[in-house]
C-alpha cells in the first residue's frame, strides 16, 4: 500500500493556508472516512487550526442515516465535532445533479457558519478517471476533459492523488468502519458500470492508470487556464 498520508500532506500544504479552519464532508464511505482520519492525523503537521465534520443526508436512501453513523462515530473517536445536515433534493430534472447542488449548498452554509477556509471533499483519482472517460464518451471538449478540479472556490479535493483502493486499504489498516453505497454497484448507472467493468481491464494493462489520469487532468487544466489568459489578454 502506498503511504498516502505523505501524499495527502503534500497536497494539503499546497491547497491550504497555515492555520486553516476546514469543514470535512463525510458520508461514512471509505473515501470520506479516510479523509476525515487523515485530516486529524495531519492536523498538526499541516497546521490546521480547527476541523468540523459535516455528514450530508440527501434523504434519498434510508440506509444513508445508518451510514452516517460510521462518520459520526469516527469524528467522536477523533474528538472532532460532527454536524449532521439533511438537505432537500428536488425530484425534478437530473436527480444526481440536483443532489450535487443541494449537497454543496449545505456544505457552503456549514462553512460560513464555522468560518472555515475550505471544504474538503473525498474525490479520488478513481473518480477522476471515471469522470474523464465519461466526458470523452459524451463528446466533451478540452475544458470538459480537464476532469474534476483540485479546487473550486472553497472546495478542495486532497485525495485526487490517491485511488479508491488506497482509501479502502487505509481504512482497513486503521480499523475504520465504513459503508459501501449500493448504488456504486448498480448496472443501471454508466459511472458504476465503468468503475466495475472498464477500470479493472485498464488496470490489467496499465496499473497506474488512475494516477496518470490525475496527472493528465492537472496538465490539461494548466493549459486551459493559460490559453484562457492569452485569449483574454488578446
Amino acid at each position: 500500500m502506498r503511504e498516502i498520508a505523505s501524499i495527502v500532506s503534500g497536497v494539503l500544504a499546497r491547497l491550504l493556508p497555515r492555520q486553516s479552519r476546514v469543514v470535512v464532508a463525510t458520508s461514512g464511505g471509505p473515501d470520506s472516512q479516510a479523509l476525515l482520519h487523515l485530516t486529524s492525523v495531519l492536523r498538526e503537521r499541516n497546521q490546521i487550526s480547527a476541523v468540523l465534520a459535516v455528514g450530508i443526508d440527501h434523504g434519498l436512501r434510508l440506509e444513508a442515516r445508518d451510514e452516517l453513523a460510521f462518520a459520526e462515530n469516527l469524528a467522536k473517536d477523533l474528538k472532532i465535532p460532527f454536524e449532521p445536515l439533511k438537505v432537500h433534493v428536488s425530484k425534478h430534472g437530473n436527480l444526481l445533479e440536483q443532489a450535487r447542488h443541494a449537497r454543496y449548498a449545505g456544505l457552503e452554509a456549514a462553512r460560513r457558519k464555522f468560518e472555515a477556509d475550505a471544504i474538503l471533499v473525498g474525490h479520488t483519482a478513481t473518480d477522476q478517471l471515471v469522470t474523464i472517460l465519461m466526458r470523452l464518451a459524451r463528446g466533451a471538449g478540452p475544458e470538459g476533459i480537464c476532469g474534476i478540479p483540485e479546487t473550486n472556490g472553497y472546495i478542495a479535493r486532497p485525495l485526487l492523488e490517491v485511488t479508491r483502493n488506497d482509501t479502502i486499504h487505509y481504512s482497513k489498516r486503521h480499523n475504520l468502519e465504513f459503508a459501501m453505497d449500493p448504488s456504486n454497484h448498480s448496472n443501471e448507472r454508466a459511472r458504476s458500470r465503468i468503475r466495475m467493468d472498464v477500470l479493472p481491464t485498464l488496470r490489467t494493462f496499465f496499473p497506474r492508470v488512475e494516477t496518470h489520469a490525475q496527472r493528465f487532468s492537472r496538465l490539461a487544466s494548466d493549459e486551459h487556464r493559460f490559453l484562457d489568459k492569452q485569449a483574454a489578454d488578446a
